[in-house]
């Protein structure tokens, strides 16, 4: 399995963030794409480490608005030169200079999650891959807006019920226009469990992925439904990742993996791996 990665990644690093009221260590830490590569690097007989593939700036403009991609260029400079603090700004999102190249140079690779613009993201690296399915604890607002009514791609979302964030992702939003359909939420609420999961994961995939015959799988992995994630945290196990990787599996498609969730750091290498050694494994 192939893994790309860039250093380049690694220069998005806030120092804090807000939350629940308290100023506390920036949770979306490039940390997390450390610790993730260097575990994967133990299994080279399972993982090539390979390194970012540079698309250029055409796919990204596909999705955003160029008049959005000059203001990134520009925004942490604006900030500083108007005597804001250098270590980072406080909206939802963080600016830094590292921000548009970390976007530019890899959108495919072990980063901080693009599934949504806003939040933690700046850009939609699943949407200018065209993505057909999420697995996190949020749900990606943005993408949806892009592809709410569009038949391609198929697009699925597992993620926290009613919580976050704020005000889309409910079971009832299915698509509108030639997209009716084609939107598929998947709400589960904090208590779900490995069983639970999985059984929806099963149906999903039996009444809807599979007989939509895509000729790829994007999955934005959030490892955020974990039972102890200081974050999302649903009741997923660390060995309910690796069963969950296995069924993916079972759709047959080419997949890309793009990372997105997950914060509980001493389990997070260990909760990726079992997802991709699942997906690497006989289905069972």
């Amino acid at each position: 399995m192939k893994v790309f990665y860039s250093d380049v990644c690694l220069k998005h690093a806030p120092q804090n963030e807000i939350l629940s009221g308290n100023f506390v260590e920036y949770l979306e830490s490039p940390s997390r794409i450390t610790l993730i590569k260097e575990h994967l690097s133990q299994f080279p007989e399972k993982f090539e480490i390979c390194s970012h593939l540079d698309y250029g700036i055409e796919p990204i403009l596909s999705i955003h608005d160029n008049d959005y991609i000059e203001y990134l260029k520009t925004a942490y400079i604006e900030w500083c030169k108007a005597g804001g603090d250098k270590k980072g700004v406080i909206p939802e999102a963080f600016f830094h200079k590292g921000i548009l190249d970390s976007s530019k140079m890899n959108l495919k690779n072990i980063k901080s999650p693009f599934a949504k613009a806003g939040l933690y993201c700046f850009d939609l690296s699943c949407c200018i891959t065209e993505d057909t399915w999420e697995a996190t604890y949020e749900s990606a607002q943005v993408c949806i807006n892009i592809f709410y009514s569009q038949s391609n791609p198929l697009y699925v979302s597992f993620h926290g019920s009613n919580d976050y964030p704020y005000f889309t992702g409910d079971e009832t939003e299915i698509g509108d226009g030639d997209g009716k359909g084609y939107n598929i939420n998947i709400s589960l609420n904090q208590e779900t469990v490995d069983e639970e999961y999985l059984e929806k994961l099963k149906i999903v995939i039996r009444d809807k992925i599979i007989p939509y015959n895509a000729d790829f799988l994007v999955v934005s992995l959030g490892v955020d439904t974990y039972k102890d994630d200081p974050i999302g945290g649903m009741q997923i196990t660390t060995l309910g990742y690796k069963r969950i990787g296995n069924l993916i599996k079972s759709i047959g498609l080419p997949t890309l993996f793009i990372m997105e969730g997950g914060y509980h750091m001493e389990t997070l290498k260990f909760n990726v791996y079992n997802v991709l050694s699942g997906f690497d494994e006989e289905l069972r």
